[in-house]
């Protein structure tokens, strides 16, 4: 096991999607919680990781899930080396003499890992923006006209 230029990266990810989402957690107070709820009340909150994108909490999630792929689904890391993916593709490889390596089983689990974090993001987003709309009016949709980004600035 060694320490690969991406797991470092993947370091850095989790580090600073965590940081996001306790800033989140942190800028949002008593209004924060898991469930879409507001409270009565509530506030449209639009500082700090607020005023660049419209759901920084899913950044945050994204990129930890990311960094996490980067830190155990990559050469190096022990899943990858000894752990459970190297004995799945060591099976694969005796039993239909594919050649397939734990890289591609390790790519497609964290492709479907990353897709399932940003399809729930999505949906999250979708909903919230939906509230927020409903309950804020002009205010919502002045601070969206602003900050049109719901995850990462310039990408969505």
């Amino acid at each position: 096991m060694t320490l690969t230029p991406l797991a470092f990266l993947g370091v850095v990810s989790v580090c600073l999607g965590t940081y996001i989402r306790l800033d989140c957690f942190s800028a949002l107070g008593a209004l924060f919680t898991f469930d879409l709820t507001l409270h009565p009340s509530h506030t449209l909150i639009t500082s700090r990781f607020y005023a660049h994108v419209r759901h920084p909490a899913y950044t945050g999630s994204l990129l930890v899930v990311a960094g996490l792929i980067m830190t155990h689904l990559t050469a190096g890391s022990w899943l990858a080396e000894c752990g459970p993916l190297a004995v799945v593709a060591r099976v694969i490889n005796t039993a239909w003499g594919t050649g397939l390596e734990g890289s591609f089983l390790a790519a497609g689990l964290a492709t479907l890992w990353w897709m399932w974090t940003f399809s729930v993001g999505v949906s999250r987003a979708r909903a919230e923006d939906g509230q927020m709309r409903k309950v804020f009016g002009h205010e919502w949709e002045s601070w969206a006209a602003e900050v049109a980004w719901w995850f990462f600035p310039g990408v969505i």
